[in-house]
Parts: structure tokens; C-alpha cells; sequence
């Protein structure tokens, strides 16, 4: 035994086993060895990333499409000043009656509704409500734009015709400039005829 400890004593240092200092280890063997410990640090960083979002379905758009047109139909439209409308359409043409009827139609139906003809024919050119809500009720509650064109000498602050049994007015206001205005009523039957504002002659 003693021997063979002399022998490897005496052994030169090449035929040693030879022992890497970890300081002198490539770069690549270093990033090798400091990542198999840290597998505990990655796992960790990677619960804390956020989870990407969803892929949104075609499904999911078109429903935020049916809301965003909601949301913008349930805009109110921006209204006209009624009262800047001048309302002499002896000589209108289509495209003025049509300009004038959408003003009045606030609601964009194709239809004037009893209020959207009170809140011009009586607000502004302040003829009588009872007028008003029998000349609606007389076209069945249809009052398109044809309607209005065939009923407009009914409508005219100055004149009224082909009224039968109806309480007709004209309330304080309603000949506001105009110069020694004249009132007319042409082939009205057993009506009821009140002229509230100052004028220079009525004529039956």
C-alpha cells in the first residue's frame, strides 16, 4: 500500500484528472448551467405575465356594431328654429315643400304627427288648436306630405276654406308683420270663426 501511494504521489500532473475552474468556463457552459438553476425564477416570471386577451369573434363585432348604431339612433336629431320658417308655398317646389315637411317631422317618419303640426301651425303661426286636431283627425291621422299640399289653404294664417262645423282661430299673433292684414274664409259651413288678432278687415 505504500507503494502504490508513493506511485501516485509520484505520478506527473498530466496524467491527473483534470478539474475546471469554474471561472474559466466558456460562456455558452455558463448560461447552460445558471439557467438549469433557475427553472423556479422562469416559472414564476411567467405566472405573473397577463394573459393575453381573447380573440374577439365575428359574433362579438357585429353585436358592438348593432350597439354602436343604437347609440347613435338614439341621438336626438338637432332641431330647426320653426319660427325662421316662412310658410308661403303658393310657388314652393317639390324640393322646397320637401325641405319644409322635413323640418316639421321630427321624428323623420314620413309622417307629421298632431303635435308636429301644433308645434308649427299653432306654436309659431298660432292658429287654433281645436282647428288643428280636426283637420288631423279628418285624415285619419295619415297626414303625409301629400296631405299637407292639399290641405295648405286651410293652414294659412290669412285665409281658411272648405271647413265645415269647425271651431276656427286665429289667436294673438298670428298677422305679427303684416301690414293691414286681411282675413278671408272661403266655403265654410256652420264653423265658428274666432279672429284674436288685430286686422284690417274679415271677409265671409
Amino acid at each position: 500500500q505504500l507503494q502504490q501511494q508513493q506511485q501516485q504521489q509520484q505520478q506527473p500532473e498530466q496524467h491527473r484528472p483534470h478539474q475546471q475552474d469554474p471561472k474559466q468556463q466558456k460562456p455558452e457552459q455558463q448560461g447552460k448551467i445558471e439557467a438549469d438553476q433557475r427553472p423556479d425564477e422562469e416559472s414564476e416570471a411567467a405566472d405573473e405575465r397577463p394573459e393575453a386577451p381573447a380573440p374577439t369573434t365575428s359574433h362579438e363585432q357585429d353585436d358592438d356594431n348593432e350597439h354602436g348604431k343604437e347609440e347613435a339612433l338614439s341621438v336626438p336629431r338637432e332641431r330647426i328654429d320653426l319660427a325662421s320658417l316662412n310658410f308661403a308655398p303658393q310657388d314652393w317646389t317639390d324640393a322646397e315643400w320637401q325641405s319644409f315637411f322635413e323640418a316639421l317631422d321630427q321624428q323623420q317618419s314620413g309622417l307629421l304627427s298632431l303635435a308636429d303640426l301644433r308645434r308649427y301651425f299653432g306654436d309659431v303661426l298660432r292658429l287654433g288648436s281645436a282647428e288643428l286636431s280636426g283637420l288631423y283627425k279628418a285624415n285619419e291621422g295619415h297626414f303625409s306630405l301629400e296631405v299637407l299640399k292639399n290641405n295648405y289653404e286651410k293652414l294659412l294664417p290669412l285665409c281658411t276654406r272648405d271647413r265645415v262645423q269647425q271651431l276656427i282661430a286665429r289667436r294673438p299673433g298670428s298677422f305679427r308683420g303684416i301690414e293691414a292684414p286681411i282675413f278671408k274664409a272661403e266655403d265654410c259651413m256652420n264653423c265658428t270663426i274666432l279672429v284674436c288678432d288685430v286686422t284690417k278687415e274679415v271677409r265671409l
